[in-house]
């Protein structure tokens, strides 16, 4: 093997981690031959210089020929071995450096060799034998003491390890191999600070090591200082390119920081230095997932487990995958293969059943069968022994049960229960709230979606305008985030912005090491970290409004902020959480600016002719026994068309097509889906309808202040709860005459149709939208009723 020399101050060719000068190269250094008229010692000389110059098969070539002539010279048996050890023999290594020990048993370098080859070859009780013989030889023996720690650290004996390392670097104290196996050992004890010390030690003392860069980076990570861990990351690859793990632990920290393209790359390199590597894959299918390319996610971790079924990564991505292009029987499969796999952690019990509600439930009876299951599901699990292991992986959100048109608050409080039962950790008081210096309350407003999404729409505002004379306010993104135009207005308008890790124990510590007097969830249940945050107790106030508009079951959670006029009479009843009707919506929505050309029917791919009868809505909105409404819209009017947009992946609309099939099969011919659409075009989209069906049970809210800029009227049904009741309330709130509201669902069509064909009726009901429009836009009493809730909860907390 031709190779570049070798210092004796660089590490050694024979891999085991040691300068040369302390390895191979140690031999010429401590040559005890007697065989001087054979001219042995040039001989050995010949050996160090082919192993130093990387000359292995030359090193083993000369070994043998000497060896013919000598074959007890315990100096050539001890290169013979390490020449062995270094080409990958390992069996040979162990015999040749075991044949050198017992010629020469009071050489400690040879003990110490040995004791490292023999551990390679699997024998780790015969190699801490063989360590453990060296430093009886040698007391002060540093390359003894850290290979035995070494050896202890791979088998997981921290506390075994620990000891040996450090009598290393007190014996050798600018030891920097030694300095990164204990760095090693102490993040994985939960000593993150002092394991990121000794880290950045070894690096001081070699910038060359690429395990210690990587392990840094990994600590870093695990904090959310992203840049920097990726930063490390690269320093690992630059100092080994073959280090498939730094490629993967890259990807990670890209797509943590939002760079999801550039985290496949990461992953394809990987892949190509270790094309059977099932992390790998792993790796590729959670960025694919991210860039949202989800069907080449399905297949890289599908690949992944192929090459390793216990993978669980690749599990966790695979379901989530699934369950995203609502193939939730396939997502439920998944998670029950990872159980048997993982069979004392129910994390995957717990994304079983969350698997188990389906996006869109097709009758009241499915409804009521789902729900029973998921009930039965929780009071097994519970009866069950088992803890989750990994509380960040363990995805629990009952997201779907919103849609179902019941009251979801029994359901939930028993999630909170059973989800406290296996993950004790969550439910924590870190509570160091108190006025900032200068006297203002901390405000904290938390989320993962503060970016180009709803959330943002309903919050942006908030953090814009409170009055910074009397609040301190903190953006507080969870991990996973996706960095965009809107989530650079918002850090710029925050006085403190805090990014998050993917770490629930150092997310809470960031949390609480803000001392704020006040932690606004934005939306609780949309996503799992913030789902988890939520049970610890971070703040002296903890509120929650619209961002889903349903119950979390907390107890930690103080006050649920919602709309008097949305709520019905008894809501109370509805909430875990102490209702707050506050008289303005919760909500500073900035202006919607209609688009001054409007894109035509052809352009957005709607119908030519007919009238239009948009239900904008996401399709998992799309109850059941809104199937009857639309149906009797269709056959009151034979002009109708009901305009729906398609889902990401078609299977939703395959569902609905197929559902009313059987019981409305004109719906079939007279839903026209349309490709999704955002900004301009989705404004242009509602413009062009004659009016807007507000879905029953969880209706409209981002989509009816849209609709206001183009002043196209919501049919609407104010439903049993909040979440369907907003519309109503609105044209009650705004005073708008006449407003399309529907009596019963029975009665909802004959408004919807007497209305989209009344044109008078409808100009005056456009009029009436557009010119009160700036009642529900840039709503500043909002902010200044949110101000005044904020003070009296945070004086009622203090007395």
């Amino acid at each position: 093997m031709n190779r570049s020399s070798v210092g004796r101050n660089e590490p050694c060719p024979c891999s085991s981690g040691r300068k040369f000068k302390h390895c191979c190269g140690n031999v010429a250094a401590s040559r005890q031959s007697t065989s001087r008229e054979l001219t042995i010692p040039d001989a050995i000389q010949e050996v160090v210089r082919a192993l130093e110059s990387g000359r292995l098969i030359d090193a083993e070539s000369f070994c043998n020929q000497i060896l013919a002539v000598a074959p007890d010279n315990p100096d050539l048996l001890y290169l013979a071995g390490v020449t062995a050890r270094a080409l990958g023999k390992k069996a040979d290594a162990v015999h040749l450096l075991s044949r050198a020990a017992a010629v020469m048993p009071n050489n400690p370098s040879f003990h110490c060799t040995l004791g490292v080859s023999l551990n390679e070859d699997g024998q780790t009780e015969a190699s801490i034998a063989a360590l453990e013989r060296a430093i009886v030889l040698e007391p002060r023996y540093a390359d003894a003491y850290n290979n035995l720690g070494f050896i202890h650290m791979l088998h997981e004996q921290d506390a075994l390890a620990e000891p040996n390392l450090r009598k290393a670097i007190l014996l050798e104290p600018n030891f920097a191999l030694a300095y990164a196996n204990l760095g090693v050992v102490l993040a994985r004890t939960g000593r993150k600070d002092e394991a990121e010390s000794c880290l950045r030690k070894s690096l001081a003392l070699d910038p060359h090591n690429a395990d210690a860069y990587n392990n840094l980076g990994s600590i870093l990570l695990d904090r959310g200082q992203l840049a920097e861990a990726a930063n490390n990351f690269q320093q690992a690859i630059r100092a080994n390119p073959r280090l498939t793990l730094a490629y993967l632990n890259l990807g990670t920290a890209l797509q943590a920081l939002g760079n999801p393209a550039e985290a496949i790359q990461c992953a394809q390199s990987a892949i190509q230095i270790e094309p059977t590597s099932a992390d790998a894959y792993a790796t590729l299918a959670a960025a694919q997932k991210a860039a949202g390319q989800v069907e080449q996610s399905i297949q890289s971790a599908e690949h992944a487990l192929r090459l390793n079924p216990k993978q669980l990564d690749a599990y966790r991505i695979l379901g989530a995958a699934l369950e995203h292009v609502d193939r939730n029987d396939e997502a439920v499969e998944c998670y029950r293969k990872a159980q048997a796999v993982a069979s004392h952690d129910v994390e995957f019990r717990f994304r079983e059943m969350a698997a188990g509600l389906p996006r869109l439930a097709d009758s009241d009876e499915e409804i009521r069968q789902l729900r029973a299951k998921l009930l039965d599901s929780m009071e097994q699990l519970s009866a069950i022994d088992g803890k989750v292991d990994h509380p960040e992986g363990a995805t629990f959100t009952l997201f779907p049960l919103a849609y179902h048109g019941e009251n979801d608050r029994p359901l939930h409080e028993q999630a909170a229960r059973l989800v406290r039962s296996k993950i004790p950790s969550l439910q924590q008081t870190m509570i160091k709230g108190s006025l900032s210096a200068d006297g203002r309350i901390r405000v904290g407003f938390i989320s993962s979606l503060f970016r180009n999404h709803t959330i943002s729409k309903l919050n942006i505002g908030y953090i814009r305008h409170l009055d910074r004379s009397r609040f301190h306010v903190t953006v507080i993104h969870g991990p996973g985030r996706k960095a965009d135009h809107v989530s650079a207005e918002i850090d710029a308008l925050a006085d403190a912005v805090e990014y998050l890790p993917q770490s629930l124990d150092v997310a809470r510590q960031r949390i609480a090491d803000l001392s704020l007097d006040v932690l606004h969830y934005a939306d609780i249940g949309m996503t799992p970290m913030t789902n988890f945050l939520a049970h610890a107790r971070l703040a002296p106030v903890q509120t929650v409004s619209w961002g889903h508009p349903v119950t979390t079951g907390l107890d930690s959670i103080d006050y649920f902020l919602s709309f008097d006029p949305a709520e019905p009479e008894g809501a109370e009843s509805h909430y875990s959480e102490q209702l707050v009707r506050l008289k303005r919506a919760p909500a500073y929505y900035e202006p919607v600016v209609r688009p001054s050309t409007m894109p035509s029917r052809a352009a957005l791919g709607l119908p030519a002719e007919g009238r239009l009868y948009g239900c904008l809505q996401s399709l998992f909105k799309f109850h059941h026994e809104f199937d009857a409404v639309l149906a009797d819209i269709t056959a009151r009017d034979p002009q109708a068309w009901i305009v729906a947009i398609a889902s990401e992946d078609s299977r939703l609309q395959t569902q609905l097509r197929k559902r009313w099939s059987g019981s409305y099969p004109n719906l079939v011919e007279r839903v026209a889906f349309v490709p999704p659409v955002s900004g301009d075009d989705f404004i242009g989209l509602i413009g062009n309808m004659d009016v807007l069906l507000d879905t029953p049970h969880f209706g409209s809210g981002n989509t009816f202040y849209e609709s206001m800029s183009c002043g196209v009227p919501t049919v609407t049904w104010p439903g049993y709860f909040m979440r369907g009741r907003l519309v109503a309330a609105f044209y009650h709130w705004l005073g708008i005459e006449d407003a399309p509201i529907a009596a019963s669902l029975d009665d909802y069509g004959q408004v919807a149709v007497a209305l989209a064909t009344d044109t008078d009726r409808l100009d005056r009901l456009r009029w009436q939208l557009r010119e009160k429009a700036g009642m529900i836009f840039s709503d500043i009493l909002a902010v200044r009723e949110l101000e005044e809730f904020f003070v009296a909860a945070t004086e009622a907390v203090r007395r």
